[in-house]
């Protein structure tokens, strides 16, 4: 067996986890009283009932709940906070109650199965359905949540132990419904259940708490639709026993009215307080764990153990024999025959993985990025209950916008939940939380499994060249100056009520972003650049005009080039007759340009109104002198639109018949076109790569520049101070991690110079190992060490070295031995270290 022993001690101080206390909020008869009650299940006394903290937190469905002013009965309770609709469960409105001051051991008395009063209050608003306390366990609000709040219920009292919270669940068999079970004026509001005090001893009862709105007198039964059902004219039962089925039903005393609140059974009491368990995990795949339950009986007599309530039972509380997995135990005392759960334990063959769950990040392009989950590990319902999910990402500041969230699971609702611009912590990045918006058990779990969660676009800009995953060692991790929740969090049922660990798969993805949508316009301009220095202007319609509504009256098209001599020659009419109407040389608006407009000559059908076909309209050369500049279609928010320096009406417009004859908004399509084909720099394009490299490790920068001509110099900035390189392809090391916007700036022979400027992503270095030299004797052994965060670890040669640890192995040289570690990290960043 392997060497694991978990004793798992459930007695603490004063008493057992078996035995503490549970909630109830009741509706009392006025219909808009509730009632929040404690039941112990132990007894305490002053001085060990002194309760020092309590909080209640009760949930009601939106729609005009009101809670008035509080009644206390048991010490001093207030509303302290009130949170309606959470995104975690926008149907309900939270309530959340908490002890002023604490209870002195003298004014209130802790008595095993009895109802003790806290407080009451009054719905002074809507009735809107039932009112309950929450689950610590299943509530969707609970901690970590989008309020950062703390929803839970707890209550701290002497007898229980030091900071133990005695709170243990809730206990109810009606609900504060103020739309009770009712019929022709018979109300029901609380069947009220007491269990008896010990084993054999009938002294349990159920009271009814129901009314007749006409004040006729009842009549009530536990009996109801059995053939001997006895009616009586009061509301409580005594000298009941446990494990009986009893079936509830109030009438009047006329027989008009009959009200069913159906079936009830009384618990029985405990037959053992369990103090503690030792669990003996069975090897990887075997069958030799055990578990063994020490437990006392609470009433005197022999106890029996077994693995299911109806046996079969054994006199040993040990059960050998066991595999991994969970087993649920209970014990019963024969003597006073009673019994009761032992509760539920877990043995633990095999070491889980260091990552049950990763989080992955793909670039689709176009600004779409895929959020998955890669599991290690299988969970059907209900353990693939998850109730928390979220995503953090991280990204350069100034221009990232997340949107279009679409989810890639069916019954998986995810969106954004938060969003931080610049905290002080890291001022350079922006911090993006996706979250899930409900509990779901759509999510399939299944060993080696993706599960695709969402996708969502940069709508913005990217004002770097990454965005990565927040990682839990981020300086803006919680707590931090913006109260945020940010980071990477999963909870699920199968991992238990603890957040589950959580890996990632890359630490950064390239920064890309959504183009806009092209604008929605009936009539385009397009100007482009033909073989023989020809520039062509074309229209592409977006509707269909036939004649007469093809008729144009006017159009005008400006071209912008640059200034210094540009000449209109071969002007070609395509459709139409088109002629050059002002020219504007270098505007003080624009002083780099003119404008030259051309317009239509005379009214005419043009048979240019086919949706979606292009029609050219008239072509041109440049009869003038080169400048090696573009040429273009002026902007329709050019500085040099009208009103303007020279008076000058240039704009583009259009004006068919099928537009009403009024001037249509015009858009523009500009494809390359320089003022002459034979500029020798117009075909320089520099670049360079690649765009990553590792903190203290030499890195080659590869010139992939494009060009024609022939390159006579290069010049890199690096981004980091160093001084500039003047090679071609320059090997260079960073001493810092960290983004750097790098420079290279080429020219050629003909003096044509350009550049490009990208950012290169510098990671970590696994940093040096901790220890490079050992002295020790022959025969000893000596541990090396290697870094604290790598990934990998490759010792060389392996002579002499126990690698059961392969990050840190355990070396026994007979010789002087020189041993070289190649260390990665999470980044594929190494170092060699001898």
């Amino acid at each position: 067996m392997k060497p694991q022993l978990t004793l798992v001690a459930l007695f603490l101080l004063f008493g057992s986890l078996t035995a503490q206390v549970r909630y109830k909020v009741k509706l009392l008869s006025d219909n808009e009283t509730y009632q929040v009650n404690f039941k112990p299940e132990t007894n305490w006394s002053n001085p060990l009932s002194t309760t020092t903290a309590g909080q209640v937190t009760m949930r009601v469905p939106v729609g005009g709940f009101a809670p008035g002013a509080i009644t206390n009965i048991k010490g001093v309770w207030k509303l302290i906070n009130t949170v309606p609709s959470p995104s975690e469960a926008p149907g309900f409105v939270y309530y959340i109650y908490g002890l002023d001051a604490p209870i002195s051991g003298s004014q209130i008395t802790y008595t095993n199965g009895v109802e003790i009063p806290m407080f009451s209050y009054k719905n002074v608003g809507a009735c809107t359905g039932p009112v309950e306390i929450i689950s610590n366990i299943t509530d969707p609000f609970l901690e970590p949540n989008s309020q950062n709040l703390g929803i839970k219920n707890y209550l701290t009292v002497l007898g229980a132990g030091q900071g133990v919270n005695a709170y243990i669940g809730n206990y109810t068999s009606f609900d504060a419904d103020c739309t009770p079970i009712s019929n022709c004026g018979v109300e029901i509001y609380d069947v009220a259940l007491v269990s008896p005090s010990a084993c054999g001893v009938a002294d349990g009862s159920i009271t009814i708490d129901a009314v007749q709105v006409d004040g006729i007198p009842m009549q009530y039964t536990i009996t109801y639709g059995t053939p001997g059902v006895v009616w009586q004219n009061t509301p409580v039962f005594s000298n009941l026993a446990a494990g009986n089925t009893f079936y509830v039903a109030v009438r009047d005393v006329i027989g008009n009215c009959l009200v069913e609140a159906g079936e009830f059974e009384l618990n029985g009491p405990l037959a053992a307080i369990v103090q503690g368990v030792i669990l003996n995990h069975p090897d990887c795949g075997g069958t030799n764990g055990s578990i063994t339950i020490n437990a006392i009986s609470a009433n005197g007599g022999t106890l029996q153990y077994a693995m299911d309530s109806n046996g079969p039972w054994q006199a040993s509380s040990t059960f050998t024999g066991l595999a991994e997995g969970t087993y649920t135990f209970y014990v019963r005392d024969i003597t006073n025959n009673c019994q009761n759960p032992a509760g539920t334990y877990t043995l633990v063959g095999c070491v889980p993985p260091s990552c049950i769950l990763t989080y992955d990040m793909n670039d689709l392009g176009n600004g779409k990025y895929e959020v998955t989950m890669l599991t290690d590990t299988t969970w059907n319902a209900p353990l693939n209950t998850t109730s928390n999910l979220q995503v953090t990402i991280k990204v350069p500041t100034g221009g990232f916008q997340a949107a279009n969230v679409v989810d890639e699971t069916p019954g998986v609702d995810f969106d954004i939940s938060e969003v931080i611009i610049a905290p002080i912590e890291d001022p350079a990045h922006d911090y993006i939380t996706f979250s899930l918006q409900s509990p779901t058990q759509s999510i399939p779990y299944a060993d080696g499994g993706t599960v695709h969660l969402f996708t969502f676009d940069n709508t913005g800009a990217c004002t770097g060249d990454s965005i990565r995953f927040m990682l839990d060692d981020d300086p803006f991790m919680q707590p931090n100056s913006q109260n945020s929740t940010a980071g990477q969090y999963i909870s699920v049922l199968g991992y238990g009520s603890a957040d589950a660990p959580i890996c990632l798969a890359k630490s950064a993805v390239i920064c890309d972003f959504l183009p806009p949508p092209p604008p929605t316009c009936l009539i385009t301009y397009e100007l482009e650049e033909l073989p023989g220095d020809i520039i062509q202007v074309s229209i592409i319609s977006d509707t269909t005009w036939n004649a007469p509504f093809n008729a144009t009256s006017s159009v005008q098209v400006v071209v912008k080039v640059p200034t210094g001599g540009f000449v209109v020659g071969s002007l070609t009419d395509l459709e139409g007759t088109w002629e050059v109407g002002s020219i504007d040389v270098a505007p003080v608006e624009e002083p780099n340009s003119d404008y030259i407009s051309f317009q239509l000559s005379n009214p005419t059908n043009l048979n240019v109104y086919q949706q979606g076909v292009k029609t050219p309209i008239f072509s041109f050369k440049n009869d003038g002198p080169c400048q090696g500049g573009l040429v273009y279609l002026m902007p329709n928010d050019d500085p040099f639109l009208p009103p303007n320096s020279l008076n000058s009406n240039v704009s583009q417009y259009i004006a068919p018949l099928g537009g009403q004859g009024e001037d249509i908004v015009v858009c523009l399509s500009n494809l390359p076109a320089d003022d002459c084909l034979n500029d020798p720099c117009s075909g320089l394009q520099p670049n360079f790569g690649p765009l990553e490299a590792c903190e203290g490790a030499a890195f080659t920068f590869q010139d992939s520049t494009i060009t024609t001509e022939t390159i006579i110099s290069w010049s890199w900035d690096f981004g980091d101070n160093s001084a500039v390189s003047t090679s071609q392809s320059p090997s260079h090391t960073y001493s810092s991690s960290g983004n750097f916007e790098v420079s290279l700036t080429v020219t050629t022979q003909d003096s044509c110079s350009a550049t490009y400027m990208d950012f290169v992503t510098v990671f970590p270095s696994p940093g040096d190992a901790p220890v490079s030299d050992y002295n020790i004797c022959d025969g000893l052994a000596v541990t090396l060490e290697t870094p604290s965060n790598i990934t990998s670890a490759v010792w060389s040669p392996t002579t002499g070295l126990d690698t059961t640890d392969p990050f840190n192995p355990i070396a026994s040289p007979t010789a002087t031995t020189t041993y070289t570690l190649t260390a990665t990290n999470s980044y594929g960043c190494e170092i060699l270290a001898r």
